[in-house]
């Protein structure tokens, strides 16, 4: 008596053995996913601070600029919430210090950028 194909026991070992090759690779995707867009996001962070220290360098050139705090929400994806401080350290040298702080949530946890910069009035 022979029989063509297979026993179910031999389909579920096979199915199982399948699946628990596949799950470390699906591990490993999605892993990926979420670093890449922390990354993503980070970077996005950074470049928004560059922004506002090249803005706030602008500002301290054009006028006689004294206390500065302005916090924003950024509304873009994501939603960055920031903190801008900038105080007149030296009124011999026109010094200023500058402290942004950017913030947003990512999988439920606060990720916190916080950046200082020592600004001088350009002549």
């Amino acid at each position: 008596m022979k029989r063509k194909g297979f026993t179910l026991i031999e389909v579920l070992v096979a199915f199982t053995i399948m699946i628990l090759g596949i799950i470390p690779i699906l591990r490993i995707f999605f892993s990926s996913i979420c670093t890449t867009q922390y990354i993503n996001n980070r970077l996005e962070a950074q470049l928004y601070i560059e922004r506002e220290k090249e803005e706030m360098q602008k500002r301290i050139n054009q006028m006689n600029i004294n206390e500065y705090e302005k916090s924003k929400v950024k509304k873009e994806k994501p939603f960055f919430y920031s903190d801008i401080h900038l105080k007149r350290l030296s009124e011999f040298n026109n010094l200023y210090k500058l402290n942004i702080a950017v913030s947003w949530k990512e999988r439920k946890k606060k990720v916190v950028i916080r950046r200082t910069f020592y600004l001088r009035k350009r002549l």
